[in-house]
């Protein structure tokens, strides 16, 4: 996963040479972990990528019938004397 994002530009390599970071790899030929000191940092693309929401868009007629749902909930609690507090 990390060198196809680092392939397609949204990481590249960072190292800080204020402080050594050491990523664990995966298991070397002898059963043992290969240690690298090796970190990244998301790219400009990468940070768009960051942004990107993967949901569909909610359509006015979908939102509407929310809010009216929303609304009369909030009714609801107002006209019921067990809630000790309104919505405003």
């Amino acid at each position: 996963m990390v060198a196809r994002l680092h392939a397609e530009g949204f990481i590249e390599p960072y190292r800080d040479p204020q402080r050594s970071v050491t990523i664990l790899t995966g298991a070397d030929s002898h059963g043992g972990v290969d240690v690298q000191d090796e970190a990244w940092r998301t790219t400009a693309l990468g940070n768009g990528l960051a942004n990107v929401a993967f949901t569909p868009r909610v359509r006015r007629k979908m939102a509407q019938r929310a809010l009216r749902e929303f609304m009369r909930r909030v009714e609801d609690v107002n006209r019921d004397d067990r809630w000790m507090l309104k919505v405003g």
